[in-house]
């Protein structure tokens, strides 16, 4: 009877160690989710400056081959929008070169964007030699 009795409390720790490790559990599984979504947050922003780079050397190449580029160096197109509904934009900035009678243009394309913790900004460069 007086086993019993000395006992009696040990359910009780093992009850409040159980709570206390499974809400250790539980804190750690939600921070690790909360940094989870935010890199995946800034690896979309990541991709979306890579392609507005990417759609200012489509618009510089297009540019180029359909005589609208004004020659000279730099050649600068300013800083766009690419949607109406975002805040990325490309700055594309060229270079004309004549090396052995073929033209060549150096093309610098930069997109950018302002998200909650910074600014993620993807800058491509390219030759481009039309035919």
């Amino acid at each position: 009877m007086q086993a019993i009795r000395q006992q009696s409390g040990a359910s009780l720790l093992t009850a409040i160690f159980v709570i206390t490790a499974l809400a250790l559990l539980a804190a750690l599984l939600t921070r690790l989710m909360v940094l989870g979504s935010h890199e995946t947050v800034n690896e979309w922003h990541a991709s979306q400056s890579f392609y507005a780079a990417e759609s200012g050397i489509d618009w510089a190449a297009y540019q180029i081959t359909t005589g609208a580029y004004s020659t000279g160096c730099p050649y600068t197109s300013g800083t766009q929008p690419v949607t109406s509904e975002t805040s990325f934009t490309v700055s594309v900035t060229g270079c004309e070169n004549d090396i052995g009678g073929k033209r060549i243009y150096e093309i610098t394309s930069t997109g950018n964007t302002a998200t909650a913790t910074g600014q993620v900004q993807r800058q491509l460069e390219v030759q481009f030699m039309p035919d």
